[in-house]
């Protein structure tokens, strides 16, 4: 076959299985989750949509961007907070190094998560599939920052949460 072209050869072949194939050959370990996109959702969606496919294409920083115009297109999603911390993150995001950045997300997450771990029953599956994806995103990217150690707001050195 000359070369540059493809094999003319396809396989489908279930994710379960491809999954299973890329851990015993230790590619690394995966989860495959749903998210479910409501219909109200539809111009973020189109938004986290062209995210993924930017991802895929290896375009991450659109990947990325695509998801900031979706966050921001989420019709009906409260955009403001209680107050005096929404105000203090906001004037200092242009600050923010992506360090910083990682360790606010790890802390939200932690704290969106933080009810259901103390008894509260009040959560549904979107609230499991956020829990889930961020704190997915979050194990990817510890390594980068020294998930060992995370630097608190006094500018201490905190150990392992």
């Amino acid at each position: 076959m000359p070369t540059g072209q493809q094999f003319p050869f396809q396989f489908q072949v279930p994710k379960e299985q491809w999954l299973s194939v890329l851990k015993s050959v230790g590619y690394c370990d995966s989860i495959l989750t749903e998210l479910r996109l409501p219909p109200a959702t539809l111009d973020a969606g189109g938004h986290l949509a062209r995210g993924v496919a930017a991802r895929n294409e290896g375009r991450h920083s659109d990947a990325s961007a695509a998801c900031r115009i979706a966050v921001e297109r989420l019709d009906g999603a409260p955009k403001g907070g209680s107050g005096e911390l929404e105000r203090i993150v906001k004037a200092k995001r242009t600050d923010l190094s992506e360090r910083d950045r990682f360790v606010l997300l790890r802390s939200a997450t932690h704290i969106f998560a933080s009810p259901a771990h103390h008894g509260a029953t009040h959560h549904q599956r979107e609230d499991a599939d956020l829990a889930i994806a961020m704190t997915a995103a979050l194990l990817r990217l510890a390594p980068r920052w020294g998930a060992e150690q995370t630097e608190g707001a006094e500018g201490e050195k905190k150990g392992k949460p």
